[in-house]
């Protein structure tokens, strides 16, 4: 079973990094996605987030991980976990608020193999 992780930009609908993997996605591969996402965004000399960037996925146990919990604190992350559908709806949610003074979010998906999005009839929903 393949799975990806993708952070979005909620600001401006960018997606600054990603992880792939053949196999389920671990806390590490998911700290990993926070390096990549940080350096894209700030500078790969970054240590930690010039201001506090909120962090928001879904409460899988690869994101609610202590150790990635600890490591989004250290990195100037704000994780914010919510059931599976509400992490689907965030941008939704988010999109009154984007403008210059919002704060920034980073919504985090993640999937496993894409299941196609219509019935096996082939018509569309």
């Amino acid at each position: 079973m393949s799975s990806v992780a993708f952070a979005i930009d909620c600001h401006d609908r960018e997606v600054p990094a990603y992880v792939a993997s053949p196999r389920s996605l671990t806390g590490a591969d998911i700290r990993t996605l926070m390096d990549r996402t940080l350096w894209a965004r700030f500078d790969e000399a970054t240590l930690k987030a010039p201001h506090a960037v909120q962090w928001l996925s879904d409460n899988g146990p690869q994101y609610t991980a202590t150790a990635t919990v600890l490591y989004g604190h250290e990195l100037g992350l704000v994780p914010i976990t919510t059931p599976p559908p509400t992490a689907r709806r965030a941008m939704a949610w988010l999109r009154p608020s984007w403008g210059p003074s919002s704060a920034t979010t980073w919504l985090v998906l993640s999937s496993a193999t894409p299941r196609p999005c219509w019935p096996s009839s082939g018509l569309v929903r």
